[in-house]
């Protein structure tokens, strides 16, 4: 996990680049996410503090959306606002610390890196991975990732809502929307939409990609081998800014759910410090609690719903449990 030698620690925290223009135009400038705030170009999001961009009204989010689209950009709904950009591994590690090692949580939560917080990481990652491998085989799933494939596996885990590294994204702005919304209700208040450019994510690891000898960006896309390596030298060397990871591993809501995935390298950071990472290469759009009702009709009127986007047997019982009842089940986290 984290690098650094014996038993001493040093600070967290490095610098991150953004496109000038994250939305849609491209261009390059360099970023510190703990120095100064982001550079935008003038044709950007219309953006407040935290690269937050807020809409007056549901009809004029929908039409940016709908007229600022690009290949490159991915989106994440959440149900509350102000839920940061964490992953369930990092969120299993603190509620793990939180009720039996406080001491844990102080360093997990502190600036330095220190080696009893790696060690602790990697050695609950392994044995979640270890678990997991053993019992997906042992049930005589088919189709199952080759055992060098920790991408696949981790994948594989995401997807049955085992503990991961990985957060979950769409291509498509609208399902990002549905599911925004899907778990939501009134105590929850605003929901938000991230988004996140590909192309963030590219030029933040050029120079991880050239010790693996290529810096061909497709190669990492569509070879599994190479972005195993990829994640590899990027967890071992905490880099900052997450991976974009295609998903391989054959489930039908991958393709429903148009979904893509990001790795986050430094788990062992803070909480704090990785979600202002992400800050700095992505845009939260603020949705206003009382769009809901507007943003699920659209979003019907595109097919999009539970059934369609999940794909399964359980899908199916739980819209007709929704039809009889009248009311939606609140399960998971509200992410794909």
């Amino acid at each position: 996990m984290g690098s650094g030698g014996g038993t001493g620690t040093r600070p967290r925290g490095r610098l991150a680049r953004r496109w000038s223009c994250q939305w849609p135009r491209c261009g390059l400038v360099p970023v510190a996410t703990r120095v100064r705030s982001t550079v935008m170009a003038e044709e950007s999001w219309p953006l407040g503090e935290k690269n937050e961009a807020t809409f007056d009204s549901c009809d004029e989010l929908l039409t940016r959306l709908m007229n600022r689209g690009s290949p490159n950009l991915l989106y994440r709904g959440q149900a509350q606002a102000d839920w940061p950009l964490t992953c369930s591994l990092s969120r299993c590690l603190r509620d793990e610390a939180k009720h039996g090692d406080p001491n844990l949580l102080e360093l997990m939560d502190s600036m330095v890196q220190d080696q009893r917080v790696n060690r602790h990481i990697e050695a609950t990652e392994t044995r979640l991975l270890r678990s997991f491998m053993d019992e997906a085989q042992a049930l005589g799933v088919a189709d199952l990732p080759d055992d060098d494939d920790r991408l696949g596996w981790w994948e594989l885990m995401q997807h049955h809502s085992a503990p991961t590294r990985l957060l979950d994204w769409t291509r498509s702005p609208f399902i990002g929307l549905w599911f925004a919304f899907w778990h939501h209700d009134e105590a929850d208040g605003d929901a938000a939409l991230w988004i996140f450019d590909a192309r963030n994510s590219w030029i933040n690891h050029l120079k991880t990609m050239a010790t693996i000898e290529t810096s061909d960006w497709q190669s990492f896309q569509s070879g599994r081998t190479w972005q195993n390596r990829l994640a590899q030298t990027a967890i071992a060397n905490d880099e900052p800014v997450p991976l974009i990871i295609n998903p391989r591993v054959v489930v039908p809501r991958v393709a429903a759910q148009q979904s893509v995935m990001t790795l986050i390298p430094n788990i062992d950071a803070p909480t704090s410090f990785g979600h202002h990472v992400f800050q700095s290469v992505a845009t939260k759009v603020r949705l206003k609690a009382t769009w809901k009702a507007e943003v699920l009709r659209v979003c019907d009127g595109l097919g999009l719903n539970k059934q369609s986007l999940f794909r399964d047997l359980d899908s199916v019982g739980e819209a007709l449990q929704e039809l009889t009842t009248g009311r939606a089940g609140r399960t998971g986290d509200a992410s794909h």
